[in-house]
């Protein structure tokens, strides 16, 4: 994997915290941090948990 392709994965991975800080208009890199993790670990891990069920389930 290149710089370009790592480039888009750590793109797509963190635009769901990145898009909700925007929309609340966090400005605090801390503050933005913290929502961007709390965001990102909710989605991702959700999305994990159902492909996973799936993938057992069959459904």
């Amino acid at each position: 994997m290149g710089s370009a392709d790592m480039h888009v994965l750590k793109a797509i991975f963190l635009v769901p915290g990145n898009v909700l800080a925007d929309r609340l208009g966090t400005t605090d890199e801390h503050e933005r941090g913290l929502l961007r993790m709390l965001v990102n670990s909710v989605i991702w891990i959700t999305a994990a948990a159902i492909v996973f069920m799936m993938a057992v389930y069959g459904h």
